[in-house]
C-alpha cells in the first residue's frame, strides 16, 4: 500500500493540533500514526472464514515511491472464495480530528481495500512436473535480513527502473529425481517487446539464454537476475519455459513488465 497522500492530507489538517505548543519534532508527530494491513477470507455467501490484521512499517517515501509490504499466507479453499485485502492509516493523536464526519473509528484517516476471488492453486499431483508464478523485482541482495521474505525488491506494479536489472523468483515442484537422486531441469527464457513500445534501433529486438540446473531434490526455489539495465523503457514480455529432463513435462510461465524511466 502507497499511503503517503493520505498521509499528508490528515498531517497537514492537523499538525498545529497536535503540536500546540509548537515544540514537537516531527519524528514524534509522526509516531502517531499507524498503517495497518489486514486479510478476510469469505465465502461465497459472504460468511466470514477467517481473518487477519497486523501492524506494518509506515513508509513515507515520495522520491522513491516506496510501498509499505505486508505478506500473508493465505490457504487455497475454493474458487468461489472472497479474498479481501485491505489498508488502514490511523492518527492516534488525542488532539488530532477528521476533516470529514464519518461512520468510522474516529482515528481512521485513509483506508484502501481490494476484493477479490481466490485463484486458482497449482496442481497438487506429484506426478505432475509444476512450477510456480513468477515473482518479479529488483535489487538482489546477497546478504538479505534474516526476517526477509524475498531478498530483492518486489515491483508490485510491475515496473522496473531503467538503471536496474530484473530479478525473477521461481519454485519448481514434482522434478523425477534418477537412481543417483539427481533431478535435472531446463529453463529457457527470452525477453520480447511488446508491439507499440519504444524500442531503440542499437538494440535487438528479443535476447534469450537457456539455463541447466541439477539438484539432489524434487523441489528448487531459485532467484536470477537478469540483465535488464540497458533496456529501454517500454513494455515487455518476459517468457520462460522450464524442461523437466527425466519425465520431458514441460511448463511455460509469461509475465508482462515495464521498464521505467526515472
Amino acid at each position: 500500500s502507497k499511503p503517503g497522500q493520505a498521509f499528508l492530507i490528515d498531517f497537514g489538517y492537523n499538525e498545529d493540533r497536535m503540536d500546540q505548543a509548537g515544540t514537537a519534532e516531527a519524528q514524534e508527530l509522526f509516531n502517531h500514526y499507524q498503517l495497518f494491513h489486514a486479510l478476510q477470507l469469505l465465502s461465497e455467501n459472504e460468511e466470514i472464514i477467517t481473518q487477519l490484521r497486523q501492524g506494518t512499517d509506515l513508509l513515507i517515501d515520495f522520491k522513491e515511491d516506496e510501498p509499505s509490504n505486508s505478506v500473508f499466507v493465505i490457504p487455497y479453499i475454493s474458487e468461489n472464495t472472497i479474498q479481501i485485502l485491505s489498508a488502514e492509516l490511523h492518527n492516534q493523536h488525542p488532539e488530532s480530528e477528521r476533516r470529514v464526519e464519518s461512520s468510522f473509528t474516529p482515528t481512521l484517516r485513509g483506508l484502501g481495500k481490494v476484493k477479490l476471488n481466490q485463484p486458482e492453486p497449482l496442481n497438487p499431483d506429484p506426478e505432475y512436473f509444476e512450477v510456480s508464478d513468477l515473482i518479479i523485482g529488483f535489487q538482489l541482495q546477497d546478504n538479505p535480513p534474516p526476517n526477509a521474505f524475498l531478498p530483492f525488491v518486489v515491483a508490485n506494479n510491475r515496473a522496473i527502473p531503467s538503471n536496474e536489472e530484473l530479478v525473477v523468483r521461481f519454485e519448481t515442484y514434482n522434478l523425477v529425481q534418477g537412481g543417483d537422486g539427481f533431478a535435472e531441469f531446463e529453463l529457457d527464457y527470452k525477453i520480447t517487446l511488446v508491439r507499440g513500445s519504444f524500442f531503440s534501433r542499437s538494440q535487438k529486438e528479443e535476447f534469450s539464454l537457456t539455463l541447466n540446473y541439477e539438484i539432489m531434490a524434487n523441489r528448487f526455489t531459485e532467484n536470477i537476475e537478469i540483465q535488464t539495465a540497458d533496456l529501454e523503457p517500454g513494455s515487455y514480455n518476459l517468457e520462460m519455459i522450464f524442461t523437466d529432463l527425466k519425465s520431458n513435462q514441460r511448463v511455460e510461465r509469461t509475465v508482462e513488465f515495464k521498464i521505467s524511466e526515472l
